[in-house]
């Protein structure tokens, strides 16, 4: 029988305190049930939930509501994921490997990309999962000049920078930027080891930020000396919110990082 932690701190903890009952059950209930795979994000219908659990729909339903965004159910999959769990669980690389290979029971490659995503930036935990070949393609620079020049005769004066189209000239504007953005984050922080998961972050911040904004919360995290992506992410979510180059505030001063200003590598 498969192990699953609690701490005993669970108790104490101001979010669990303010949920209601029949949510704090059904939280303990999601991330020791006998369904529950190394990831977290497994298969399970509600006529199940609603077996085990006791708990009549309307208030099963009730206590989903109340729980999300910590608890996710997708009814259309019939899967339930509990965003905590691998942080809480994850206890060698042999438990995140075998989190990896439960993933590829999941349906849909959006849901995949997002919980990698995820764990990646809240809770720093890199998973091994190995996307099929055909899921992600990074052109390098030479191949994007080639679909560039190659696209078509008429000019692509027309286009926008990062416009995106379904072919064509705008595809070509989308693999530069994406080739651009997969450079300059090798060249500063991969250094030539750059995984799977690492890719189709950027795909990600690609598809939800300005590719300029990228390079410019790449240069942020070389002069403040945090090279990594859970940071740039971190800055590209701050200027979300805040306004473009909002400086980071300090967790402990309330003010931006200091950090040594040097300069971001791009050739």
């Amino acid at each position: 029988m498969s192990e699953r932690f609690i701490d005993t701190g669970f108790w104490n903890n101001g979010y669990v305190q303010n949920l209601s009952a029949d949510a704090t059950y059904f939280l303990i209930y999601s991330r020791t049930n006998v369904h529950v795979n190394q990831a977290g994000f497994y298969n399970i219908t509600q006529l199940t939930m609603i077996r085990e659990t006791k708990l009549e729909e309307k208030r099963l339903v009730a206590a989903l509501k109340e729980l999300h965004p910590e608890v996710m159910w997708y009814p259309e999959i019939e899967y339930l994921w509990s965003r905590s769990f691998l942080k809480i669980n994850f206890r060698s690389p042999k438990f995140l490997t075998a989190a990896a290979k439960s993933l590829r029971d999941v349906p849909d490659p959006k849901l995949i990309r997002e919980f990698i995503r995820y764990n990646a930036v809240a809770h720093n935990i890199q998973i091994p999962y190995t996307y099929p070949t055909d899921t992600l393609s990074i052109p390098s620079a030479q191949e994007t000049d080639q679909k560039i020049s190659g696209s078509g005769s008429g000019s692509g004066s027309d286009i926008g920078e990062g416009e995106r189209g379904p072919g064509g000239e705008g595809e070509a504007v989308l693999d530069a930027a994406l080739a651009q953005m997969f450079t300059a984050y090798d060249q500063n922080i991969g250094k030539g080891k750059v995984t799977n998961v690492v890719k189709e972050q950027l795909v990600w911040i690609r598809d939800n930020f300005p590719v300029q904004w990228f390079m410019e919360a790449l240069a942020e995290s070389v002069r403040h000396e945090k090279r990594s992506l859970a940071y740039i992410e971190k800055i590209l979510e701050n200027w979300n919110e805040n306004g473009y180059k909002a400086p980071m505030k300090d967790k402990k001063t309330g003010n931006g990082p200091k950090g040594k200003t040097e300069g971001l590598e791009i050739e």
